[in-house]
């Protein structure tokens, strides 16, 4: 499939549509997503939000400043478990 492209006369042909025209020496790049999030005080919220952005990324890294509560702790049980990534 070809558009007519910002140039009279000239066709924007999309690599997608040509096979042919793809260069085969070029790997796919392999794409990853890591979460990261900055917290305090989230004992309470941390770990739905987590779980609700799991399915999302590829690592999830966690950065606690500081909190007085227990979220420190519960990260660091919860990325014992294997449930989650790095918990700093």
């Amino acid at each position: 499939m070809s558009d007519a492209g910002p140039c009279p006369g000239f066709a924007l042909v999309r690599i997608a549509d040509r096979p042919d025209l793809k260069p085969t020496h070029i790997k796919e790049p392999t794409l990853k997503i890591a979460a990261c999030l900055i917290v305090k005080d989230a004992e309470a919220t941390i770990e739905q939000c987590l779980d609700s952005i799991r399915p999302h990324v590829d690592e999830i890294n966690v950065y606690d400043t500081g909190s007085p509560d227990g979220t420190l702790a519960l990260l660091k049980r919860l990325a014992k478990q294997g449930k989650h990534a790095t918990a700093a």
